[in-house]
């Protein structure tokens, strides 16, 4: 059940871990950092269809689960992006086009209805740019603008 999280301060030379005790045993997804402290990971349950999101404020060593479970909308979520402290992304994709917001660090995450299906999501110059699907067209760039 316990999920373990390696961290570099050397550019990779020295490794340390971080063991994270996860309630269930879960796949790990992608890890986002803000800066070389905030930190978020996204984990899906392997058993049920739960979702966990887990921060950092100390550059990885200490892992706690957020507070807020809101965006547990089954085994959908795969990616999370940070804009700022408070302004914050959690995306995926599980047939339907949506993503969840936070703008007070987590504490309250909104679901939000897109027009397009999204697979990835980066941070550019203060806005979130998201690779998504138009069922007519292809492949096109969705761009958020937090307010």
């Amino acid at each position: 059940k316990d999920v373990w999280v390696f961290r570099t301060l050397d550019g990779g030379h020295d490794w340390k871990e971080s063991r994270i005790g996860a309630r269930k045993a879960c796949q790990m997804f992608e890890i986002f950092f803000l800066d070389r402290n905030r930190g978020w990971f996204v984990s899906r349950h392997l058993t049920d269809p739960d979702t966990a999101l887990f921060c950092t404020v100390d550059g990885g060593r200490n892992w706690v689960p957020e507070r807020n479970w809101s965006f547990h909308a089954g085994r959908w979520s795969e990616g999370v992006r940070f804009i700022s402290e408070k302004n914050g992304f959690v995306f995926g994709n599980d047939g339907a086009s949506r993503i969840f917001y936070t703008t007070d660090e987590g504490a309250h995450w909104q679901m939000q209805t897109l027009p397009q299906f999204v697979h990835d999501c980066q941070v550019f110059e203060g806005d979130l740019l998201c690779s998504a699907e138009e069922p007519r067209s292809g492949l096109l760039i969705l761009t958020l603008h937090p307010k």
